[in-house]
């Protein structure tokens, strides 16, 4: 008789242990999936930007090409500058003090 107890509480457990898992599979696909929905979405309104914006036309789209181009060589520069001015200024500066 202890045996067949035995044997029913095994049952129960193995039952619930796989209740368990199909619940935190469940959970997990629903949370994932919703996760990659939301990554995917666009929040910033940049492609209905996209779409509303006026066609331009080959040189209007190498002038733009080309502007952003210069000014990021120009950040580029002021970011070295400013690099060299914080290391070999103000480095000293500061260990003298």
């Amino acid at each position: 008789m202890a045996r067949q107890h035995k044997q029913q509480s095994m049952r129960n457990l193995k039952s619930s242990g796989w209740k368990a898992a199909q619940f935190t599979g469940r959970t997990l696909d629903k949370t994932i999936s919703g996760l990659f929905r939301w990554l995917t979405t666009d929040h910033s309104g940049i492609s209905r930007m996209l779409t509303l914006m006026p066609d331009m036309g080959f040189w209007d789209s190498v002038k733009y090409a080309l502007m952003r181009f210069l000014i990021t060589i120009a950040c580029i520069v002021l970011q070295i500058v400013w690099l060299y001015l914080i290391i070999f200024h103000g480095l000293p500066l500061l260990l003298n003090i």
